[in-house]
């Protein structure tokens, strides 16, 4: 998205209107449809993942095997590419949005066939993919406060306090984490989808102007490239060869940490969920 659309979208917009004609429409909205769903469906499969490993699992350390991966994006990236391939057999069409200086489906014109289409189109690929998000990080919230309860009820009286302080911030964390990764997807791509609506069903007397139709499609946009760099930063192993790679002298702390200091954290937060699975089984 960032090689191929935004330097043609910046361009038309420096020459202040589009350059490359209909057929250029045309291959500019496939790859911006290809490249948008395909980010909303990634992020959905990523909150099923989560869910599964934390929820259903009980065990972080499980992964997805390397070839049910490679076959979740093929499959993604083949579904992705057939809803925006659609409109290029007739089904509807690509045309200029805003002030005309990029492409995107058509969500304006009011026939049949365009109609039914964009209404399959955002129910598959943007309702759908939304209540996946929603259902997977909240399970993944009330998993998370529900196992830490349980863990405090094992501990003995005198470590109660401070493990009680220890869940509330790791109940804290999740619940942020996941506000965090619904707002982006809310901030990113609801108003395209409330837009797309209006355009549908609004009053005829009242189009929507072109500058606030650019907005919500210059937000979605940005999220496409946005999302990979924070999911990525998000991710603790990525974290961390990133740190690697900083200077020795930014990676000491300016606060002396004693080793038994240090051990007595680490065990005070490494409970795992693997862990509570082995002490359920020798309660039972």
């Amino acid at each position: 998205m960032g090689v191929t659309d935004l330097p043609i979208f910046a361009i038309a917009s420096l020459k202040g209107c589009w350059h490359l004609g209909f057929t250029g429409c045309q291959v500019y909205g496939l790859s911006t449809g290809v490249f948008g769903l395909v980010t909303i469906h990634t992020l959905a499969v990523i909150a099923i993942d989560r869910y599964i490993v934390v929820v259903r699992t009980l065990n972080p350390r499980n992964r997805m095997p390397k070839s049910t991966s490679a076959i979740i994006i093929v499959v993604i990236w083949s579904f992705s590419i057939f809803w925006s391939a659609l409109p290029l057999s007739g089904l509807s069409t690509y045309r200029l949005e805003g002030l005309g200086t990029s492409c995107t489906f058509n969500y304006v014109d009011r026939q049949q066939r365009e109609l039914l289409y964009f209404l399959a189109l955002i129910s598959f690929n943007l309702i759908l993919p939304f209540l996946v998000v929603n259902f997977s990080y909240w399970g993944i919230y009330v998993s998370v406060r529900r196992i830490k309860r349980e863990l405090s009820l094992l501990m003995d009286g005198q470590m109660y306090a401070s493990r009680k302080r220890t869940q509330f911030q790791a109940e804290l964390r999740t619940a942020i984490t996941s506000a965090i990764i619904v707002a982006i997807f809310i901030f990113s791509w609801m108003p395209y989808g409330v837009l797309a609506f209006y355009g549908l069903f609004g009053p005829q007397s009242r189009p929507v102007q072109p500058l606030v139709s650019m907005l919500p499609n210059i937000l979605a946009k940005l999220s496409i490239v946005a999302n990979p760099i924070l999911y990525s930063i998000g991710n603790p192993m990525i974290r961390k060869k990133m740190t690697a790679l900083l200077p020795s002298c930014l990676h000491k702390s300016p606060f002396p940490v004693s080793n038994a200091t240090y051990q007595e954290s680490f065990n005070h937060n490494s409970i795992s969920l693997h862990e509570l699975s082995g002490r359920r089984s020798m309660s039972s």
